[in-house]
């Protein structure tokens, strides 16, 4: 009984670690500048995550980049339980090094595929977890 509740245990961890993996996102390897990460969202139906990287070191990461009457701001979501808040912080643009924009499809792919292997891998431990419990040797033989 206490080897099923240690494998238990270990389950619950490495599903915990699952779920978190789930919500990466994933940046293009090339940088662009402002113009362009607005251009990005306009093309992508006004959603297009980026990340902003100034020339002190830090990093701003944003829902989508909009330009208007020549300031760049980035928006973000606030999720709250039923509504949604956006809020809109101004850019300095004499401050940004580049930005990098949101590659989809690897995002998307990660998504999926990170999760469904896991579970896969999770799911085939446990049961070699269980067997072997409960017969005392290791069914690969």
């Amino acid at each position: 009984m206490k080897t099923f509740t240690s494998s238990l245990k270990m389950i619950s961890i490495m599903l915990s670690t699952l779920i978190l993996l789930q919500s990466c996102v994933v940046y293009n390897k090339t940088p662009v500048n402002l113009d362009q990460a607005v251009e990005a969202t306009k093309e992508k139906k006004n959603f297009s995550k980026s990340k902003i990287f100034y020339k002190d070191g830090n990093t701003q990461e944003c829902f989508k980049v909009v330009k208007e009457q020549n300031n760049y701001y980035c928006v973000n979501k606030k999720d709250k339980i039923f509504e949604i808040n956006y809020t809109r912080d101004l850019i300095n643009k004499e401050r940004v090094e580049f930005v990098k924009t949101q590659n989809k499809t690897k995002s998307i792919t990660k998504s999926i595929i990170v999760p469904v292997l896991g579970t896969v891998v999770v799911i085939a431990a446990a049961i070699g977890i269980i067997l072997f419990s409960i017969s005392g040797t290791f069914p690969i033989t």
